[in-house]
């Protein structure tokens, strides 16, 4: 039954920390101190997103850039049937490269046909 308890319990934290995280206050701050740009869209108001400039592109509005482009997106891009194992076959193939265990050439290889052989 305690364990039934702590379950309960550890869920509801793990819920309550995903809410705080994912909070619109909490996104702004994020993207202050990280540039992490908020994924919801009551923080593209909040002016540490809104009023956010980049000076490597000559002080533009990246908040306002941003969040326009973000709103103009209709949907969640559609995710086809072969989606993630697409997905995975170019992750390890950039892995492979990266760390050193194939070269460009051989690791692009390697994905095409891993996606090949999905149909």
């Amino acid at each position: 039954m305690a364990d039934r308890s702590l379950e309960r319990r550890q869920r509801r934290r793990g819920q309550e920390a995903a809410l705080w995280l994912t909070a619109p206050e909490q996104q702004a701050k994020a993207f202050a101190n990280a540039g992490t740009y908020p994924s919801q869209p009551a923080a593209y108001e909040d002016p540490a997103v809104a009023d956010a400039t980049n000076a490597f592109f000559n002080d533009a509005p990246i908040g306002t850039l941003f969040a326009d482009r973000a709103t103009a997106v209709p949907a969640a891009p559609y995710k086809g049937q072969f989606y993630f194992q697409v997905n995975t076959a170019i992750q390890d193939a950039l892995t492979r490269v990266d760390g050193g265990t194939d070269d460009v050439a051989t690791s692009w290889d390697k994905a095409v046909s891993e996606i090949e052989a999905l149909g």
